[in-house]
C-alpha cells in the first residue's frame, strides 16, 4: 500500500500539483521551444477542461506565475539560466511574470549573470529596461554575480553601462569574488580596470592576498603582489597573511611577503607567526623567521607544541586500511543507532572500533568527529576531519564537521573557512550559507573586541 496515496484526496491533489511543477519546469530547463510549445498546448487544454489539478488554474498565464521550484524560481528563472531569448520570449508572451523573484531576492536578469549569459543579460537591459546596475536584495549586483563566475565578457559590458569596479557588498568588491572563486584571469582583468589588489577588506570574503595564500595559488599571490598588494593586510578575524603563511608552511611566499616588508612581529591572540610555524610543525619555515622575530617561544609552550607535532606527525603517516569491510559496516550502523540516542561515548568507542576494521570509510571518521563535537573534545575532533579529508578531499561531511569544531573552539575565521568549503561543494545550501554568515559576523565582532583590548593598554 502506498502510504502517500492512502491518505486521501489532499494527499492525490499534492501529488497532482508536484506533477505539475515537475512536468512544466523540467521542460522548461531541458526540451526545444517546440517541444515547450506543445507542453503549454497541453496544459491549456487541460485547463479548459478543468481535468484533475488543472482546474485550480484560470489560465496559462496563471499557471506559468504560480508554479515555482523548492527554491522559489519560477519559468523565466530557468529559461535565464539556460540563456535562451527565444524561449524565454515566448514565456514573457504568454504572460509570465518578469519581476518576480526566487528565495534568494534573485530575478531573471541575476540568474543570466551568475550563468554567464551575456546575448539573454544585454536583451534585459534593452527590451525590458533592466537596470544594470540594481542590486539583489540591496547588496550584491551583476558585477559581483559575474566576478564569482570569471565572466570576464559581463563584466566588461556591466562596466560599459556604469558598474563600478570597486561596488561594495556584504561579501566585498568585485575583486573579492573573483578571487574567493580562484578566477585569477578575472583578477588580472579587474586590476587592469583599475580595481585595488587589496579588496575590500571588512567584506566576509577576506583581501585577494590572504585567499592566494590559503589556497596556495602561486599565479595569484604572484599577480597580486606585483600590483603591490598590502602585505601586512589581515583577515576579518585580526590574523595576519604573514600568520597564514605561517600556518600553512608556505616559505616561498613568507620569503617574498618578508622582503616586501610583512612584520614578522605582528602579535595577535598573543602569538606571533613564528608561534603558529612552530605549532603547525613548520620547522624550516620556523628557523628562517627565527632570524626576523625578536621574541621566540617560551619552553613551555615549546613542549605543548611538539606533543601536537607527534600526533599531526601520526596523522601526516596515516595510511587506510581495509580489514574487514562488513565487520566495519555493522560496527557503524550500532554506531549511528546510539548516536541517535544521545550516547555519544558509547557511539564513539563503536565508530573507533569500525575503524579497526576498515579506515578507508570516510563517514565513520566524520561520524567520529561529531562524536567529539557533542563531547566537548574539538581538538581530537579535528585529527578524523584530517584523516577524512586525506580519504576523500570532496566529502562535504568533513568541512562541515570542521566548521562545527572550530566554532566550539571560538575560531570563527577557520570554521568560515570550512564552511565555505561546503558552499563551494554546495552554493545554494541555505543551512551552508547561514552557518557561514554566522562564522564571519562572530568573528568580526571577536575581532573588533580585541581590537579595542589592544587600543586600551
Amino acid at each position: 500500500m502506498n502510504p502517500i496515496a492512502s491518505e486521501g484526496p489532499q494527499s492525490k491533489q499534492f501529488i497532482e500539483n508536484k506533477e505539475i511543477v515537475q512536468s512544466f519546469l523540467e521542460s522548461v530547463d531541458k526540451k526545444s521551444l517546440d517541444e515547450i510549445k506543445q507542453c503549454i498546448s497541453r496544459i491549456e487544454k487541460k485547463i479548459k477542461k478543468k481535468q484533475n489539478a488543472y482546474s485550480q488554474f484560470s489560465s496559462v498565464k496563471d499557471l506559468i506565475n504560480s508554479i515555482k521550484d523548492g527554491n522559489g524560481r519560477s519559468c523565466l528563472h530557468f529559461a535565464a539560466s539556460r540563456g535562451d531569448i527565444p524561449i524565454f520570449e515566448y514565456l514573457l508572451n504568454l504572460g509570465a511574470d518578469y519581476n518576480t523573484l526566487d528565495n534568494e531576492k534573485n530575478n531573471p536578469f541575476f540568474i543570466a549573470a551568475q550563468h554567464g549569459h551575456l546575448e539573454i543579460i544585454q536583451y534585459m537591459v534593452d527590451k525590458l529596461k533592466q537596470d544594470p546596475l540594481s542590486k539583489r536584495g540591496g547588496d550584491a549586483s551583476a558585477i559581483h554575480l559575474a566576478s564569482s563566475n570569471g565572466d570576464i565578457s559581463t563584466i566588461e559590458y556591466l562596466i560599459s553601462k556604469g558598474a563600478n569596479i570597486e561596488e561594495p557588498s556584504t561579501f566585498g568588491f568585485p575583486i573579492n569574488w573573483a578571487a574567493g572563486y580562484n578566477h585569477v584571469k578575472t583578477v588580472e582583468f579587474l586590476l587592469q580596470k583599475g580595481a585595488s589588489p587589496n579588496g575590500d577588506k571588512k567584506g566576509v570574503i577576506p583581501s585577494p592576498l590572504i585567499l592566494s595564500v590559503d589556497y596556495g595559488k602561486s599565479d595569484l599571490f604572484d599577480l597580486l603582489i606585483s600590483h603591490n598588494a598590502d602585505v601586512n593586510v589581515h583577515d576579518p578575524n585580526g590574523w595576519s597573511v604573514l600568520h597564514l603563511c605561517a600556518e600553512k608552511g608556505n616559505i616561498p611566499f613568507m620569503n617574498v611577503l618578508l622582503e616586501k616588508g610583512a612584520d614578522p612581529n605582528y602579535l595577535h591572540e598573543q602569538k606571533t607567526p613564528l608561534q603558529l610555524a612552530f605549532e603547525h610543525g613548520h620547522m624550516d619555515l620556523y628557523q628562517i623567521l627565527k632570524k626576523h622575530t625578536k621574541n621566540d617561544i617560551n619552553q613551555e609552550l615549546a613542549e605543548e607544541f611538539k606533543n601536537k607535532l607527534n600526533m599531526k606527525k601520526e596523522d601526516e603517516e596515516f595510511v587506510p586500511k581495509t580489514i574487514d569491510n562488513a565487520k566495519a559496516i555493522a560496527l557503524k550502523d550500532e554506531g549511528n543507532e546510539l548516536f541517535r540516542t544521545s550516547h555519544y561515548e558509547e557511539a564513539l568507542q563503536k565508530y573507533l572500533s569500525a575503524l579497526e576494521y576498515d579506515s578507508n570509510l570516510v563517514a565513520i571518521h566524520t561520524n567520529v568527529a561529531a562524536c567529539y563535537i557533542f563531547l566537548k573534545r574539538f581538538e581530537e575532533g579535528l585529527r578524523y576531519t584530517s584523516r577524512a579529508k586525506k580519504i576523500d578531499p570532496e566529502w562535504i561531511k568533513t568541512y562541515f564537521r570542521e566548521g562545527e569544531i572550530y566554532n566550539g573552539i571560538e575560531n570563527y575565521a577557520e570554521a568560515a573557512a570550512s564552511f565555505w568549503e561546503c558552499l563551494k561543494r554546495e552554493p545554494t545550501n541555505k543551512l551552508y550559507k547561514d552557518l557561514f554568515n554566522t562564522a564571519m559576523s562572530k568573528g568580526k565582532s571577536q575581532y573588533q573586541q580585541q581590537n579595542k583590548k589592544q587600543a586600551s593598554k
